[in-house]
């Protein structure tokens, strides 16, 4: 069963994959960079990022901000919780239409396929990262997806909620 599962989800990986490539656009569908995070919360992520460095780890942004139409290819793969495009923290832009991401996934060794499709050994590698990432964002004041429950996850194992890597401001709205 397990193999089934992890056979589903490199299926969905791909297909957002293949989307992606097949449809490309003038701007990228997501971003890695800090720069596109909402001012005042890039400087507590930034402090964020600075006490996990200083226990040792390497924090890297997995994502900052997505577009509307990659949230929703993620929520119909099964990879968000949110409704549609436009709802995530991930999604928010400024007055000026510019990305102001109020939400951002950071993980201990850059992104792969291998984590993305959940494979035992690289979540248990990443799993002592995320609890320190929960430890910490809770410290500055935000929401950590660690604490989220009721949506089954392979992070289930490790005491981990749905999206561990995903910390926002409180009271984000898309």
């Amino acid at each position: 069963m397990h193999e089934i599962a992890t056979i589903e989800r490199y299926q969905g990986c791909m297909l957002l994959l293949v989307s992606l490539l097949a449809h490309p656009a003038a701007a990228s569908p997501w971003s890695t960079d800090l720069a596109d995070l909402e001012p005042a919360f890039r400087g507590t992520v930034e402090r964020v990022m600075a006490k996990l460095s200083a226990r040792g780890f390497t924090p890297h942004v997995g994502t900052s901000w997505r577009s509307p139409e990659l949230q929703d290819l993620l929520f119909a793969i099964g990879k968000s919780t949110q409704l549609a495009g436009g709802r995530s923290c991930h999604n928010h832009v400024d007055a000026a239409g510019a990305p102001a991401a109020r939400a951002v996934d950071l993980w201990n060794a850059p992104v792969d396929l291998w984590l993305v499709a959940g494979a035992a050994e690289r979540l248990a590698a990443e799993a002592p990262f995320l609890r320190a990432l929960g430890e910490v964002a809770r410290a500055e004041g935000l929401r950590w997806g660690g604490d989220w429950h009721g949506h089954a996850s392979a992070w289930d194992a490790y005491g981990l909620g749905w999206d561990p890597a995903h910390v926002e401001v409180r009271g984000c709205a898309g």
